[in-house]
């Protein structure tokens, strides 16, 4: 049975919640702001039918206020991701200013651990 691919749900559900803001799942080189970034880092599967998920979202913007305010909507998106979507479990890990190194932008970031299925059709 395949698991939901939570780095392309996730990185959808951002994207319709924060338009116009560009969702990606890289950083292009040249980063313009404002711009979130979903990527997963990590997890595993726990079974056949539960993935359990580390995903981590960047939020660059003009300044580190704007920047926060991106993040605190991207999470409040994260922390309503529903079980009816495939979210058995959501947990916050961190949530922290992060300044990106290479373009000195302001940036933040929120570390997640979700626990997923793939939903009945």
């Amino acid at each position: 049975m395949p698991t939901l691919n939570v780095q392309a749900d996730v990185r959808k559900r951002l994207e319709d919640a924060l338009s116009p803001v560009e969702v990606r799942v890289r950083a292009p080189a040249d980063c313009s702001v404002p711009l979130v970034v979903v990527y997963r880092e990590g997890g595993a599967r726990e079974n056949t039918l539960v993935d359990r998920a580390g995903i981590r979202i960047y939020c660059w913007a003009k300044t580190e206020q704007e920047a926060f305010e991106l993040a605190d909507a991207a999470c409040d998106v994260i922390d309503a991701l529903p079980f009816s979507g495939g979210y058995a479990d959501v947990f916050q890990e961190s949530f922290y200013s992060d300044p990106d190194p290479d373009s000195r932008l302001p940036r933040w970031t929120a570390s997640y651990t979700v626990a997923t299925y793939v939903p009945p059709k």
